[in-house]
């Protein structure tokens, strides 16, 4: 937001695209590795 007020509207748009695109890939990552458990895979007590 710094980049943005000062007028740097290249940078400011370079860093929020860097920012998206990790973003992206962390949410994507979570949804991957954190998937619930189907009702199958486990012993019922």
């Amino acid at each position: 937001m710094i980049a943005a007020e000062n007028s740097e509207t290249q940078r400011y748009n370079k860093r929020m695209t860097l920012f998206n695109s990790a973003y992206t890939a962390f949410a994507a990552w979570y949804a991957r590795t954190h998937r619930p458990r189907r009702s199958g895979d486990h012993f019922r007590f």
